[in-house]
């Protein structure tokens, strides 16, 4: 069980979208509205699909401008935020395979 975290609103600007491929983009703190926060620092990040027979591998890049920045949301907890989308996701995924 995670711990609680108070509610987080993020915004992601997509920059480059190949069906199939990869999407990219930056993902900022925003308000609820998706006004983004000035004072977190955004992060950038590629997502890629590697299809290999029956499977599809993922590959996510997320860079920062700085290693500053990277250390900031790391220290925000971006790790523990991952796994619990993943976990998330993974459950979902289970519900959709059980439908088919």
């Amino acid at each position: 069980m995670h711990r609680n975290i108070p509610v987080s609103w993020v915004c992601f600007d997509y920059i480059t979208v190949k069906t199939l491929e990869s999407f990219a983009g930056e993902a900022a703190f925003c308000d609820e509205a998706g006004r983004k926060s000035g004072e977190i620092p955004s992060m950038h990040w590629l997502n890629e699909f590697h299809s290999e027979g029956e499977t599809t591998n993922v590959i996510v890049t997320i860079s920062f401008s700085t290693e500053a920045d990277m250390d900031r949301i790391i220290g925000m907890g971006l790790e523990e935020g991952f796994s619990m989308g993943l976990d998330q996701l993974e459950k979902l995924l289970a519900g959709v395979c059980k439908l088919k």
